[in-house]
């Protein structure tokens, strides 16, 4: 299953909590999220109350977590303070037993977890996860989303021209495609002169992989394995492993663990593993057209006063990180590495969970309406060397990136949107904390703590 990033027509959900910290008003936001990027469109599931306008230094909150089970709502303050640039930490702490099964249609009702025995415990958590697995590779069953991905001539192109640059690594050796999707990994790799090639493919997509392999007369070199990853048995070191495993934010759907699964049992000593590594990255941005057309515009409607519904407008749309394409102009900023995966080294807990302090400076005088997240993996390995090559292959190693000045890609960016957008003076500070973890029922699921402010310049 190649990670199509949510923008095609699967579901797969993010939970986003967070603060906004005015340290010239004082006044700090609370977000609370979940959503489905369901064709770049939320399906959103209410998760919180109500919007408290008080200013003068009082909280106001955006949202809250519930558990949908019970009905009953458990509110945490999530973030810090900031106060004339120094920062007084708030233990983070939020937990939810929401029923995120519904997301993908599957009616199994959940139930808090309740034991006493560690062991049975992380029993449970394996069954629901297994569970909710289910419904996430059966949304990789419906070929459109498949389509999506090879459209992509971005994407297509840098992972082509990552085999051709490896052809000496390739040619020759054995090769596992860590969810093969349609297959089309594995036959570059074929082409360019594999021995072998395992495409493991859990969802139904490995039916018709197979079909297409055949037809491309691959079948000697591809085996498609119909299972997940942790699941597979293969009996032989391998050489390479190639996987498009990158979602939204990097790591939404968190498919990552299973080329890592990968990598720890089969890839043999000095192997390769294509992306070598995958970078994430920030920054603040300013789109007054964007704001007014998400929220603004109901101040004037043909010239009707609406504003009274911009505050419930303003929950909806900030509650739920959205995935749309930005502008690099609109970028106030360089922008922050959240967090560098090399794919030689990571381990499942080191993605867990993820805290980057941020501290921007501003290029102008503006508004600030957010943050947008975006990754570029890389295909380059500094241990390689070539010191031949055929007129066909690339002089360097390709860069897949979904910047803003990058080609437009399926996964765009990710935006989280402030609920109250900040004026920020030219040069001034823009610093905060976001905070990246993986649920512990449903690791598909990413909740996000985004707490941020100005400060003086």
């Amino acid at each position: 299953m190649e990670n199509e990033g949510n923008n095609d027509g699967s579901e797969n959900p993010v939970a986003i909590t967070g603060s906004g910290i005015d340290t010239d008003g004082g006044e700090s936001l609370q977000i609370g999220s979940e959503i489905d990027t369901n064709g770049g469109e939320s399906e959103e599931k209410q998760i919180g109350s109500e919007i408290d306008t008080n200013y003068g230094g009082e909280s106001q909150q955006i949202g809250s977590e519930i558990d949908t089970n019970a009905g009953e709502s458990k509110e945490e303050q999530i973030g810090s303070e900031i106060d004339g640039g120094e920062r007084e930490e708030v233990q983070t702490v939020s937990e939810t037993d929401a029923d995120f099964r519904k997301m993908f249609g599957i009616s199994i009702p959940r139930q808090n977890i309740v034991v006493e025995n560690e062991e049975a415990k992380a029993d449970i958590i394996r069954r629901r996860r297994k569970d909710c697995d289910k419904g996430f590779f059966s949304n990789y069953d419906d070929v459109t989303v498949h389509r999506n991905m090879i459209q992509d001539t971005h994407r297509m192109e840098a992972y082509n021209s990552a085999v051709l640059f490896y052809k000496d690594r390739i040619e020759g050796k054995v090769i596992v495609d860590v969810g093969c999707g349609t297959g089309i990994l594995s036959i570059f790799c074929a082409k360019a002169g594999a021995r072998k090639v395992y495409a493991i493919e859990a969802s139904q997509m490995a039916l018709h992989a197979k079909s297409i392999i055949e037809a491309n007369g691959l079948s000697h070199i591809i085996n498609v394995l119909h299972t997940t990853v942790e699941d597979a048995t293969i009996a032989e070191e391998v050489d390479v492993i190639i996987s498009e495993w990158m979602g939204h934010m990097l790591f939404q759907e968190n498919m990552l663990p299973s080329v890592i699964s990968a990598r720890d049992r089969w890839l043999a000593v000095g192997g390769l593993v294509l992306p070598t590594s995958a970078t994430l990255y920030m920054a603040p941005f300013s789109d007054s057209q964007r704001y007014h057309q998400k929220i603004g515009f109901w101040s004037d409607v043909d010239g009707i006063d609406m504003s009274v519904l911009i505050p419930p407008t303003t929950s909806v749309v900030c509650r739920f990180p959205s995935v749309e394409t930005v502008e690099h102009d609109c970028l106030l900023a360089e922008p922050h590495q959240v967090i560098m995966v090399d794919m030689y080294s990571i381990t499942s807990s080191d993605v867990d969970l993820i805290t980057t302090s941020f501290r921007f400076h501003s290029r102008r005088s503006a508004l600030l309406h957010g943050f947008v997240l975006w990754f570029v993996a890389d295909f380059s390995d500094e241990a390689v060397h070539h010191d031949e090559r055929d007129s066909i292959e690339v002089e360097s190693a390709p860069a897949l990136s979904t910047a803003p000045d990058a080609p437009s890609t399926h996964w765009e960016q990710t935006l989280l949107n402030c609920p109250d957008p900040l004026h920020v003076e030219e040069d001034q500070v823009i610093e905060g904390i976001l905070t990246i973890k993986i649920d512990e029922s449903d690791h598909r699921l990413l909740r996000i703590c985004l707490n941020y402010g100005r400060t003086g310049w």
